[in-house]
């Protein structure tokens, strides 16, 4: 359960991601910024996002940080042995 203490601090986060998300040409830029977001947003501390794209490999990690590829990896190949 979320503390009512945090609720105002994570509206204001998914406000500032919705704002950066509605004018922004740089996706680079955004794609870090949500990453930035999504450590107060959901308190964590490392954070990936990425892309789906129809094909053999749908998914592509945009952003990330701190995350270790090795780990990434093995979780993606669990979750398509699962499917």
């Amino acid at each position: 359960m979320t503390p009512i203490a945090d609720l105002p601090t994570r509206t204001a986060a998914l406000r500032r991601i919705a704002a950066e998300v509605s004018g922004r040409q740089d996706l680079d830029g955004l794609f870090r910024d949500v990453i930035d977001e999504a450590f107060t947003l959901f308190g964590v501390d490392q954070a990936g996002l990425w892309i789906y794209e129809d094909g053999p490999s749908p998914l592509r990690l945009v952003a990330q940080r701190p995350l270790f590829m090795a780990k990434i990896c093995l979780e993606v190949q669990r979750c398509k042995q699962s499917s």
